[in-house]
C-alpha cells in the first residue's frame, strides 16, 4: 500500500485494493481440505480476487492519465503550451469532418474542448491495461513515450516488470472469458500480484509527476512512498 497523498488515483487505488484484501480474507484460515487441496470456495475467491485487483489497475491507470491530462490542461494558458503530438491526434476528427466549419471549434477557449472531447474518448476506448495497452494512452494523451520502460526497482528490471503484468493480465483475460484459468491461483498468490501492482502503480505515479514537473515547471502531486509493511 502506499501512503495517502494528494494524489487521488493513489488514494483510489488503495480503497479499491482494500476491498480486494477483504475478498480475500474471507477464508484465509481455511488454506486446505482433507486432501490437501484448497476448497473450491478458496479458489473461486482467489479468482474473483484477481479479477477485481486487475479492475483495480485499469481504474489507477484510468484517473492517473485523466488527472495527468487535466494538469497539463490547467497549465496551458494557450495551445502552443500543451505537448504538440497530441493536439495532432486530438485535431485528426476535425481535419477528416466533411462540414468545413468544424476547425471553427478551435477558436477562442474552444481548443480545451477539442482536447477534453479527445481525452474522453480515449479513456472510453482504453481497456485490458497491459503494458502496449499503457504505453499508447500515455503517449497518446500526454505526449509520454513508453512509460513501462522505466517500469524497475530493485529486484525487477523492467523486462520483468512488463512480463509480470501482461501473464497478469492474461490471467485475467482466462477467467474473464472462461470463467476458470490453467494457472494455478492461491490466495498468496493473488496477494503477490497485489503488492507488484502496488509497486507499479506507485512506480508509475512518481514517473508522471517527474514527467508533467518537466513540461509544465509545477509539481501536480506528491510522491507516493510504497509501504513495505502492506506487503
Amino acid at each position: 500500500m502506499a501512503k495517502k497523498t494528494t494524489a487521488q488515483h493513489i488514494d483510489n487505488l488503495n480503497r479499491n485494493i482494500n476491498d480486494v484484501r477483504l475478498l480475500l480474507g474471507m477464508y484465509s484460515g481455511q488454506r486446505t481440505t482433507k486432501t490437501g487441496r484448497p476448497p473450491k470456495k478458496l479458489n473461486v475467491l482467489s479468482r474473483s480476487a484477481l479479477v477485481l485487483a486487475v479492475s483495480s489497475w485499469e481504474s489507477f491507470i484510468e484517473d492517473l492519465a485523466r488527472n495527468g491530462f487535466n494538469f497539463l490542461l490547467s497549465q496551458s494558458a494557450e495551445p502552443n503550451q500543451f505537448p504538440s503530438g497530441v493536439k495532432v491526434l486530438a485535431s485528426e476528427p476535425l481535419k477528416k469532418a466533411e462540414d468545413r466549419r468544424t476547425v471553427w471549434e478551435l477558436a477562442g477557449s474552444g481548443w480545451k474542448l477539442v482536447l477534453e472531447k479527445f481525452r474522453d474518448e480515449c479513456l472510453l476506448n482504453f481497456d485490458n491495461p497491459n503494458s502496449e495497452k499503457i504505453d499508447s494512452l500515455f503517449n497518446n494523451l500526454l505526449g509520454l513515450p513508453k512509460l513501462s520502460k522505466d517500469w524497475k526497482w530493485p529486484g525487477s528490471s523492467y523486462e520483468t516488470s512488463v512480463r509480470h503484468l501482461n501473464e497478469i493480465i492474461r490471467i485475467r483475460g482466462d477467467i474473464a472469458h472462461r470463467v476458470k484459468t490453467t494457472t494455478h491461483l492461491s490466495d498468496k498468490k493473488v496477494l503477490r500480484n497485489i503488492v507488484f501492482l502496488y509497486k507499479l502503480a506507485t512506480r508509475s505515479s512518481n514517473l508522471v509527476k517527474v514527467y508533467l514537473k518537466n513540461v509544465t515547471g509545477v509539481d501536480p502531486w506528491g510522491k507516493v512512498t510504497y509501504m513495505k509493511k502492506y506487503s
